[in-house]
C-alpha cells in the first residue's frame, strides 16, 4: 500500500507511514523523534593534549638546561665549560644575544655556526688537557656556590641600559654567583673562585657571557 501523503510504499496493515510518519489509515501522524546531531569533541580533546605535551617538553627542555632556577643556570655554565660543549653553554645565552654573535662573526647559516662553537670547543678541551698535565692528569673538577650577589643601584641600571641598547633586551633583575672552584690531579691541585653574572629576562635566568670567564685557567 502506498502513502497518500508522500507516496511511499508500505507493508499492508501498516499503522504509519515508513517514509513521512502519516497516519496510514486517517488518523494523527506517528510521533517523529528529532535528529540529535553529536559533536565529536575527540578532535579537539587531542588538539589541546598535542599543544600541552609539546608546551610541557618545551618547558621542560629548557628547564634542564636553566630556566626559572638562576643556580641551575650557573651550574650547568660551570659543567658545560668544563666539558668543552660551546654548544650547550650558548643555550643559557639570551637568543637575541646569540643572533648578535652570529651577525657579528659573519656566520650565515647553521653550518657556519656549528663550525664556530666547534672551534670554541676544542680550545676549551685544549685547557682542559693543559690543566690536566699541569696536576699530573686524571684532573678532576669540583665545585659550589659560596656567595650569591643581588646587583642593585648602578651596577644594575648599567646592565640594563647596556642589554637594552645593544639588543633591545629588558632585563629584569641581575645576580653575581661566586663559585669555589678545585682542580685535583693526581700529583697537585689548584683552588680559586669564580664569578658567574646572570640576567632575568621575564621569568627566565641566563649567563651573561660577556662579563663570565671560563672555568679551567
Amino acid at each position: 500500500m502506498f502513502c497518500a501523503n508522500c507516496g511511499t510504499e508500505n507493508a499492508d496493515g501498516a499503522l504509519f507511514c515508513a517514509g513521512c510518519g502519516s497516519s496510514m489509515t486517517g488518523g494523527a501522524a506517528a510521533p517523529v523523534e528529532p535528529k540529535v546531531e553529536k559533536k565529536s569533541y575527540i578532535g579537539l580533546i587531542r588538539g589541546i593534549a598535542v599543544l600541552a605535551i609539546v608546551a610541557a617538553l618545551a618547558v621542560a627542555a629548557y628547564l634542564l638546561l636553566g630556566g626559572l632556577s638562576y643556580k641551575l643556570v650557573a651550574k650547568n655554565y660551570i659543567k658545560y665549560d668544563v666539558a668543552a660543549d660551546a654548544a650547550k653553554v650558548y643555550k643559557l645565552v639570551p637568543k637575541k644575544v646569540v643572533d648578535d654573535i652570529k651577525e657579528d662573526m659573519e656566520l650565515e647559516d647553521a653550518d657556519d655556526w656549528k663550525d664556530w662553537v666547534e672551534d670554541i670547543s676544542e680550545g676549551r678541551e685544549d685547557a682542559y688537557k693543559a690543566v690536566e698535565d699541569r696536576l699530573g692528569g686524571k684532573l678532576k673538577v669540583s665545585y659550589k656556590i659560596s656567595d650569591t650577589q643581588n646587583l642593585k643601584g648602578d651596577e644594575l641600571e648599567d646592565i640594563q641600559d647596556w642589554y637594552e641598547e645593544e639588543f633591545d633586551i629588558k632585563v629584569k633583575a641581575a645576580k653575581v654567583v661566586e663559585f669555589d672552584v678545585e682542580l685535583k690531579g693526581r700529583d697537585d691541585k689548584e683552588e680559586y673562585t669564580v664569578e658567574i653574572t646572570l640576567i632575568q629576562v621575564g621569568l627566565f635566568w641566563y649567563v651573561d657571557i660577556y662579563s663570565t670567564p671560563n672555568i679551567l685557567r
